[in-house]
């Protein structure tokens, strides 16, 4: 069963934008997903996004989304207009390149009364998804496991449908749902379209206790059933991509052809699960 697949940029972490693309045209891959810091760091050395656009139409390569931007929690006490301003610099490179979306995770302090600091997290967000609109953007909004606000798929889906703008919706990520307390059932408080992005990945084979959300593992290798996932949420009515983010140090440290070798291997390993269940 052909499923639709993208590689995170994340997933070879270490490597520079020139040279990842030749590893994206020697390993087969249509769609990426761009780490923002990465292509930053190309145009800053004199490149144009429209000649970022000329390598991607070259080698029919689609940039389906872009990693990260931050929205900072009230409490945190972040200088409002530099907030806006690189949030505002990131959309403004997803539509240079063509990228239809950004993601965007929540972070910093939270206070000691949580539902003020998710009303104003909700206000933070309705704002900047108004700002991405303008550009023609939608914002996957990523939980992160472990995190105090915004940690859970639950809280992720009740944000989105709070803020309730066309422009936000949900990333879905494997390793970060594995590490948190979130339950699968609370994707029925979430209509299917606001289902934005997944992430896929597994999670080390080691004591649950002691995971973390950078401890990833090849689909196949580790404790999650990557095969369970996809066909639950194809189940939901995603028709999405899925982005395969391995955010691991000890994943980064391997050659770069190795890991997208392995890669190749265990997703043709998902595919097959897939389409015998």
């Amino acid at each position: 069963m052909p499923l639709n697949w993208a590689l995170n940029s994340a997933t070879v972490k270490n490597l520079t934008w020139e040279e990842e693309l030749p590893l994206w045209e020697r390993f087969g891959w249509r769609a990426v997903e761009v780490w923002e810091d990465k292509l930053r760091a190309y145009l800053d050395a004199g490149h144009t996004p429209s000649a970022v656009v000329e390598q991607l139409d070259g080698l029919g390569i689609e940039p389906v989304g872009m990693c990260a931007g931050v929205i900072w929690t009230p409490s945190q006490g972040q200088d409002p207009a530099a907030e806006r301003a690189e949030l505002q610099r990131r959309l403004d490179l997803c539509a240079a390149i063509g990228c239809p979306s950004l993601t965007v995770i929540a972070i910093g302090q939270v206070g000691d009364d949580l539902a003020a600091e998710y009303e104003g997290l909700s206000d933070k967000l309705h704002a900047v998804a108004e700002l991405a609109s303008g550009f023609g953007v939608r914002l996957n909004l990523e939980f992160l496991g472990g995190e105090k606000i915004n940690g859970t798929l639950g809280s992720c889906i009740d944000l989105v449908n709070v803020v309730d703008h066309p422009s936000l919706g949900v990333l879905f990520d494997i390793s970060h749902y594995y590490c948190s307390a979130s339950h699968f059932e609370e994707m029925g408080m979430l209509a299917p379209e606001k289902l934005f992005l997944v992430h896929i990945d597994d999670v080390r084979d080691e004591w649950v206790e002691g995971l973390t959300t950078s401890k990833r593992a090849f689909p196949g290798e580790g404790r999650a059933d990557v095969p369970w996932f996809v066909g639950m949420l194809l189940d939901f009515g995603y028709t999405g991509w899925l982005s395969v983010e391995l955010y691991d140090p000890d994943i980064w440290a391997l050659p770069a052809e190795e890991v997208l070798t392995r890669l190749d291997e265990s997703l043709k390993w998902v595919e097959e699960e897939v389409s015998a269940e």
